[in-house]
């Protein structure tokens, strides 16, 4: 299934999807890519999107996760 960590949109349509098929009880959460190089040769605009995926992408996953995993434990 694919999911682009970047996009919040499809985050939450691929997580009710999934949630409303099957029974999550974890979230491995390894999206991300390596930008390598010397870091003078890097653009900020690199800089940032790979901030943006591996560091935000994990973010923005685990905080559309939560609420399924509240609801769960209240059950």
């Amino acid at each position: 299934m694919p999911l682009d960590v970047n996009d919040p949109e499809q985050i939450n349509k691929t997580i009710k999807s999934v949630t409303e098929k099957y029974d999550i009880d974890v979230v491995l959460n390894n999206a991300g890519y390596l930008l390598m190089g010397p870091l003078e040769g890097m653009l900020d605009e690199q800089i940032v999107q790979q901030i943006q995926t591996n560091f935000f992408g994990v973010v923005r996953v685990t905080k559309a996760f939560i609420p399924y995993f509240k609801a769960k434990i209240r059950v």
